[in-house]
C-alpha cells in the first residue's frame, strides 16, 4: 500500500499564530481522539509566525503550551497603548515599530538552548538575507548533505523569520548579517513543504509515493479587496505605512494558494492533497483586526474565528487525515 508524505505549512501573521494554534488544537480533540498533532506529520513548514508554530511543535511543546504562548505573551511582544501612534511615525523615520528584547527574552525562555539539531520532526523554516536579497529555507537534517543549520538555536531561527520589517529590526546571528520574515517572500511555506517533499523525502527507495498538505492560513488570508482601497492609489507614505509589508505578504498567502491548487488540479509534483484553511468572508467587528493585535477581546475574537472556520471544514479535514 502506498504511504503519504503529510506536510503541515502553517502561515505568517504575528498574534493571528492564534488562529492556527486553535485549529490544530481542535484537529487533535475532535479528529485525532486527542493524540498529538505532530504525530500525524512527517515535515513542518512555517513562516514568521508559522515558524515558531513548527519550531515549538517539533521541539515538543504541546499545542495547548502554543495557545497560551500567544494568549500570555501577544500583548508583551506587541503592546498596545498610547504610544502606538507614536510607533508608527518612528517607524517611518527612525526606528522598528517593535523592540526585538521583549521577543527575544520570551524566546529564550520559551525554546532555551535548543538547536534545530534537537528538533523530533523534520521543519522547514523560511527567511530572507538583505545583505544578498536572497530566500533562506532553514533545515532540520532532512538528507545527510543537510549540515548547515543543525547546530543553529531555535531562538535565533525564530527571531530570523518573524523580524518583519518596520515592525522589528532586522536580526544578525550565525554568519547572517541582516535576517527578515520570510513572508516577504513565501508567507504561505505550502510551497517550500512540496518542494523539499520530493526533493529529500520521495527519494528512490522512499517507502512515500504521494504528497498530502494541511496549509493554516489566518482570518486575513484573505481580506485583500476590503484592506486596500482606492484612494492608497493618490496617498502618502503614511497612509500606506505597515501595508508596504503586510500587503505583500497577503499577496503571496493568496499567490502560492492558487498555485498549489493548480499544481493539484494537474496531479504535478506527486501532489495528492492540498486543503487550505483560511477565512473566507469574516464579520465587519474582525476587518480591524492586525498582526500586532494583542488585546483579549481581539485575541477572543481570533479563537472564535478559528472555531467557526474549523466547523465549517471540519468534513475536508476529516478526510485528509483518512487518506
Amino acid at each position: 500500500m502506498s504511504k503519504t508524505f503529510r506536510v503541515l505549512s502553517i502561515d505568517g501573521g504575528g498574534a493571528l499564530g492564534l488562529y492556527p494554534a486553535t485549529i490544530l488544537k481542535l484537529i487533535e480533540t475532535e479528529i485525532l481522539g486527542n493524540a498529538p498533532i505532530i504525530n500525524s506529520f512527517n515535515l513542518i513548514t512555517g513562516t514568521s509566525t508559522g515558524g515558531l508554530i513548527a519550531l515549538s511543535l517539533a521541539s515538543e511543546h504541546s499545542v495547548e503550551e502554543i495557545i497560551e504562548f500567544y494568549r500570555e505573551k501577544s500583548k508583551i511582544i506587541f503592546p498596545n497603548d498610547y504610544l502606538n501612534l507614536f510607533r508608527i511615525i518612528n517607524s517611518l523615520f527612525i526606528r522598528s515599530m517593535y523592540s526585538q528584547k521583549p521577543l527575544k527574552n520570551i524566546l529564550e525562555e520559551h525554546f532555551g538552548k535548543k538547536t534545530m539539531a534537537d528538533m523530533k520532526t523534520p521543519v522547514c523554516i523560511t527567511a530572507v538575507d538583505t545583505v544578498q536579497c536572497h530566500p533562506i529555507v532553514y533545515k532540520t537534517k532532512n538528507a545527510p548533505h543537510l549540515k548547515r543549520d543543525e547546530n543553529e538555536l531555535l531562538v535565533d531561527i525564530a527571531l530570523a523569520t518573524s523580524s518583519a520589517p518596520i515592525f522589528f529590526p532586522t536580526y544578525k546571528f550565525s554568519h547572517y548579517r541582516s535576517v527578515v520574515d520570510g513572508g516577504i517572500w513565501q508567507n504561505n511555506p505550502s510551497m517550500v513543504g512540496l518542494i523539499e517533499a520530493n526533493t529529500n523525502f520521495l527519494t528512490e527507495g522512499s517507502d512515500f509515493e504521494s504528497v498530502s498538505i494541511l496549509s493554516i492560513g489566518n482570518p486575513l488570508s484573505n481580506q485583500i479587496s476590503s484592506y486596500i482601497n482606492e484612494k492608497l492609489n493618490i496617498s502618502s507614505l503614511f497612509s500606506w505605512r505597515t501595508k508596504l509589508v503586510t500587503l505583500p505578504m497577503k499577496v503571496s498567502s493568496n499567490g502560492i494558494d492558487l498555485q498549489m491548487k493548480m499544481i493539484q488540479r494537474n496531479h504535478a509534483l506527486k501532489l495528492h492533497n492540498y486543503l487550505r484553511i483560511a477565512s473566507g468572508a469574516i464579520p465587519s467587528d474582525l476587518k480591524n483586526l492586525s498582526l500586532t493585535s494583542s488585546s483579549d477581546s481581539k485575541l477572543k475574537k481570533i479563537e472564535t474565528q478559528a472555531i467557526n472556520d474549523f466547523h465549517l471544514v471540519k468534513g475536508n479535514i476529516i478526510e485528509f487525515f483518512k487518506l
